[in-house]
């Protein structure tokens, strides 16, 4: 009655049979002691009750039993005290290859990957045949270890067939394989010997191939074995169709990822989980709502991670009902505590404008003193311009003693910066130290932007050079955007050439390098700088013509190429009415977009001219526009002279 209960998984009926049984002055045999103990070890709850039931075990002598001590082995390796365990195994009278493989089990269970490794090599040197189960075991210690090499022996072995090979051991080795170093090319050979040896694949093999498939993104091969599993029968089986949507989800084919998905006769949670996020992440949000409708509609229940994707739909589609009937929804089943559920509608209603009912879910929330929530408010505070209100949720943090993390740091120093208040900005920057904390990139970039919007540009540009790593691009466009508000020529030319020697052909430095001389009215270096931003794009594949008020003269830079049918272009120059100011220009206002694939433009006489001349009045109010042309090829040698021309 013991053994049977608890293999049916009926363990609460079982342990009461089990101590009915001894109020009824009955001892069990082996058998019922070896079930009883693995039943406690199976139980989170079970400790207390495997205890007694050893120290029993010990009082009638029957610890020193192959089944029973195998059993008590197991027991302690899961409540993670190996020394007990290696005790029960060292008291063994005698040990069969159950006991090996629960003493390779439980070093494996808890981390022991070398100890586990060495009992296998003792194993094989008294001569004990290893079955699968002491294969599987040994796979995940080597995986442990990252010691493919000890893995690949295993692997030649069986491939010599010394050792058994199954279905269990194959999903071993690939699991190995691509846990340490990604050897996907491996894994998949795996999978192949094992179909040469005629070993049957079982859904657990199709769903680790296919993540093979998916990490290396082969996919080719992935549709290979989505065929192979659909002439085995495996195709619609919950673990391969998951497998099988995260695939073609990551190969960009989301239609593909649905029709599997709709293969389901009842798609579990997960499949559900890794669809709905497929659409919140390429942005069908719609779909996402709807999807959890059908889920709900099929008696299943959202979990916590489906609606936490489901709410950054809303947020994204500033879907303020549904967000509030999603919020009701996650209050109706329970998970409003859950901190990724609670940060989710915090932000969601943040992002539809809805502050106050973000507040309110803090308020809520915050009880729980964790660290995602408080980021999630002060993020949210700083996006709305309520920089006080973040800095209040900081210090809240601090007195509630949590540790901020980086995102932290991030948002407070982004929000001293935008209101101006850089002597807290610092103090929290210098403030991570007391955290044993080291500044990331991020927080760095924060700092310098803050600097560099308040006017502090030398104090930025001496961080930047004492960065622990090297500038990157995003930093120094900061500070140049810095030295473009305050003015500072020098420094932006500085700036510039860094930018410049990290990306080349970025023309953001020529851009921001023009805004800087022209708002000092150095116009000639203006005019240097634009025709720079035209250089760095000569070869990109696209057709743009800004037109710029600038030194009185309409200058058209064309930065691309031809039209299809590779007439040239001809560069309009026209001399601007005289009344204008020598020193006024323009900012890039208004764009028009033509596809130059369907019609001549050599001289932009076909359909272009006549916008130019409809817009020709715009010159005289001072505001510029620029034409977008696409096309294929490169900017021809005339058209580089032209330009050349126009700006010389």
């Amino acid at each position: 009655m013991v053994c049977g209960a608890i293999q049916c998984e009926e363990v609460e009926q079982g342990l009461e049979v089990f101590l009915e049984m001894r109020r009824n002055g009955f001892v069990p045999n082996e058998f019922g002691l070896g079930s009883v103990m693995k039943a406690c070890g199976n139980r989170g709850e079970g400790r207390e009750f495997g205890l007694c039931v050893h120290c029993f075990a010990l009082k009638i002598g029957t610890e020193r039993n192959p089944f029973v001590g195998c059993s008590v082995l197991t027991f302690y390796a899961k409540l993670g005290d190996i020394g007990a365990a290696e005790r029960v195994f060292e008291s063994l009278e005698e040990v069969d290859v159950g006991c090996w493989n629960a003493m390779i089990g439980g070093y494996a269970h808890c981390g022991y990957g070398f100890e586990a490794i060495g009992t296998v090599s003792l194993m094989r040197r008294k001569g004990i045949f290893m079955d699968k189960y002491t294969l599987i075991n040994v796979i995940q210690g080597c995986s442990l270890l990252g010691d493919l090499n000890f893995g690949r022996q295993i692997h030649g072995l069986i491939i010599r067939g010394e050792l058994e090979f199954s279905a269990p051991v194959m999903n071993a080795l690939m699991d190995m394989y691509f846990k340490n170093g990604g050897i996907n090319s491996e894994a998949l050979k795996t999978f192949y010997d094992m179909l040469q040896l005629g070993v049957e694949a079982n859904e657990y093999t199709f769903s680790n191939v296919l993540e093979t498939c998916s990490r290396s993104e082969n996919q080719l091969m992935n549709r290979l074995i989505h065929g192979v599993a659909f002439k085995s029968g495996f195709a619609s089986h919950g673990h391969v169709c998951s497998s099988l949507i995260k695939g073609y989800i990551k190969f960009g084919r989301l239609d593909d990822s649905l029709k599997v998905f709709n293969m389901l006769d009842r798609p579990d949670m997960a499949a559900w989980g890794t669809m709905i996020s497929a659409f919140v992440h390429q942005g069908f949000d719609c779909e996402a709502i709807r999807s959890l409708n059908l889920l709900i509609e099929a008696d299943e229940k959202p979990d916590e991670f489906i609606l936490g994707s489901i709410l950054s739909s809303c947020a994204g589609t500033v879907a303020y009902c549904q967000t509030k009937s999603v919020h009701s929804l996650i209050i109706k089943l329970g998970f409003e505590g859950h901190v990724f559920v609670a940060s989710a509608v915090l932000d969601a209603y943040a992002k539809c404008g809805d502050i106050q009912s973000a507040k309110m879910a803090f308020n809520q929330s915050c009880k729980s003193n964790d660290v995602v929530i408080y980021n999630a408010m002060i993020i949210a505070y700083a996006h709305h311009g309520r920089v006080v209100e973040a800095l209040d949720t900081y210090d809240k943090m601090k007195l509630a003693n949590l540790q901020p993390s980086q995102a932290t740091f991030v948002s407070v120093i982004a929000a001293c910066g935008h209101i101006g208040h850089v002597e807290k900005g610092c103090h929290l920057f210098k403030s991570m130290n007391l955290y044993g904390m080291e500044p990331s990139p991020d927080i760095y970039g924060c700092l310098v932007d803050m600097l560099s919007r308040n006017g502090y540009l030398e104090d930025a540009k001496q961080i930047i050079e004492t960065l622990p790593y090297p500038a990157w691009p995003a930093i120094l466009r900061s500070l140049l955007s810095g030295c473009r508000m305050h003015g500072n020529r020098e420094l932006g030319e500085w700036t510039a050439k860094k930018l410049l020697q990290l990306v080349p052909h970025n023309d953001a430095a020529h851009a921001l390098l023009f805004k800087v001389y022209s708002e000092l009215g150095n116009w000639e270096d203006a005019t240097k700088a634009a025709y720079k931003t035209f250089s760095a794009y000569e070869a990109t594949g696209q057709a743009i013509i800004y037109y710029l008020l600038m030194a009185g003269f309409l200058l058209a830079l064309c930065r691309g190429v031809i039209c299809a049918n590779r007439k040239h272009v001809i560069l309009v120059h026209s001399r601007m009415n005289a009344s204008v100011d020598v020193g006024a220009a323009v900012m890039l206002s208004d764009a028009l977009r033509i596809q130059s694939d369907d019609f001549c433009i050599v001289c932009l006489k076909e359909g272009v001219l006549k916008k130019v001349n409809e817009l020709s009045v715009l010159c005289d109010s001072q505001v510029g526009l620029f034409l977008n042309f696409s096309g294929n090829g490169k900017l021809c040698k005339y058209c580089t002279e032209a330009s050349k021309s126009v700006l010389t």
